[in-house]
């Protein structure tokens, strides 16, 4: 799950806006009932209601505008002071939707296929002087199968300018990312970078070219869409590469937008975070000398159990150990009369 710093409805100074601010919610949801002869729609789009300077809001709007409608969105961009106007915009886009459907089912009565189109924008967030926006969509027109894609948008966030790959990493340092990126797909396969295509599971002439990329407190993600780079069954393919695995890639301007570690180590949870470096006895073999090899039964071995247990292993060890043979905790607990929890 990517982590974020939610903008929804934020309230913040003038100053402090960025090019887009104050997300409202606004969705449009029709389900389609048995031979009710409509199409099953879902819209659930998030809308900047403010931020500064206005052209910036103005781009920002713009190009959210153009990855939610896609190839309806005929060149026009609701003003984000009229909500209304967003709504109306939102289902005019479902009506045009219905009509291909109608059209379709006019043409093929006899079809029993059913036509859905669901759009959401996923995440909005805010890291550093970035802000990321991610539009889903699934739609289907009578295929064996829907089709989805994932589309990430990031912007400045003080001048609300999209920003793409060549923003951040310059053309000589590119090839050395894809290699990268490449080697991370490769790694989530538990496979070498030197492995092929195929052995990863690629279209055998799969190009792995980054340019679908979001940014959030984990690193730079990338997004890889169904059947671009893998068959349909491999679905969606996603990596993200730490900020240390980029650092000596980044052009200077883009360093400097990106998080600083202090506003990383604040909004990790703990659960998240590294753990920390082990001792020495916690990394020292769990089996102590002179640990019984079977099953323990009489009161003697019990109490030489409790002996080593209590001899200077780490809490880990004991656990660990307990947790390999519940029976002998339960036994240790009866005859020893200590206590030791059930699980690490």
């Amino acid at each position: 799950m990517a982590i974020c710093h939610c903008l929804l409805g934020a309230a913040a100074s003038a100053g402090e806006l960025g090019a887009a601010n104050g997300f409202r919610p606004m969705e449009h949801v029709q389900r389609a009932l048995p031979n009710a002869g409509v199409a099953k729609i879902e819209y659930r789009m998030m809308w900047p209601q403010r931020g500064e300077p206005p052209e910036a809001l103005a781009s920002v709007r713009r190009e959210m505008w153009a990855a939610w409608a896609e190839e309806d969105r005929e060149g026009w961009v609701p003003p984000a002071d009229a909500p209304g106007d967003v709504a109306a915009a939102t289902r005019q886009l479902a009506d045009r939707f219905h009509a291909r459907f109608r059209a379709f089912k006019g043409e093929f009565p006899d079809s029993a296929a059913a036509w859905s189109d669901f759009r959401k924008v996923d995440m909005v967030s805010r890291v550093g002087k970035l802000l990321s926006v991610t539009i889903k969509r699934e739609w289907n027109t009578g295929g064996a199968h829907p089709a989805r894609s994932i589309r990430h948008l990031v912007f400045d966030l003080f001048t609300g300018r999209r920003l793409d790959v060549a923003d951040f990493v310059p053309a000589e340092k590119r090839p050395e990312l894809t290699r990268r990126v490449r080697a991370a797909i490769l790694a989530k396969r538990s496979l070498p970078p030197t492995a092929t295509n195929a052995e990863a599971g690629l279209f055998d002439e799969a190009k792995v070219e980054p340019s679908n990329f979001f940014v959030d407190l984990r690193g730079i993600g990338f997004t890889f869409n169904e059947c671009e780079i893998a068959p349909y069954a491999a679905g969606v393919i996603e990596v993200i590469l730490p900020f240390p695995a980029v650092a000596d890639l980044l052009r200077p301007e883009a360093a400097a937008r990106m998080p600083t570690p202090e506003e990383i180590e604040s909004a990790t949870p703990a659960s998240a975070r590294p753990p920390p470096r082990r001792t020495d006895a916690e990394t020292a073999p769990l089996r102590p000398a002179g640990f019984p090899q079977k099953r323990i039964g009489t009161h003697a071995d019990l109490r030489g159990l409790e002996h080593n247990l209590r001899a200077g292993q780490s809490v880990r060890q004991r656990f660990v150990v307990l947790e390999r043979n519940r029976k002998m905790a339960t036994d240790i607990r009866q005859f020893c009369g200590i206590h030791i929890p059930d699980t690490a």
